[in-house]
């Protein structure tokens, strides 16, 4: 009951701070975002002759999977510091 009574302070100072500013309308290229994205992903077919996509995917791909083994294993790395006895933070 009090954490509830919390979260509706917290709401309504949220929506009250959002009424400080004025109502916006978003510009059309970002409410059309999905057609923009088509028409600019159809303008890059035309390139398959000179870029091979599917090479270009899979390299692009290797390297996001790279940093997220990295980021992985940093992050393991600060996890198990945190063990007492293992590592050097405990």
């Amino acid at each position: 009951m009090i954490f509830e009574y919390i979260l509706t302070v917290a709401q309504n100072l949220i929506v009250a701070f959002l009424k400080l500013f004025p109502e916006w309308t978003p510009p059309a290229w970002l409410t059309d975002l999905g057609g923009n994205l088509n028409s600019a992903l159809n303008m890059l077919t035309g390139l398959a002759a000179w870029f091979d996509w599917a090479l270009l995917t899979a390299c692009t791909g290797a390297v996001f999977l790279a940093w997220a083994v990295f980021f992985g294993i940093k992050l393991a790395r600060v996890g198990v510091s945190h063990v007492p006895g293992v590592g050097g933070s405990g």
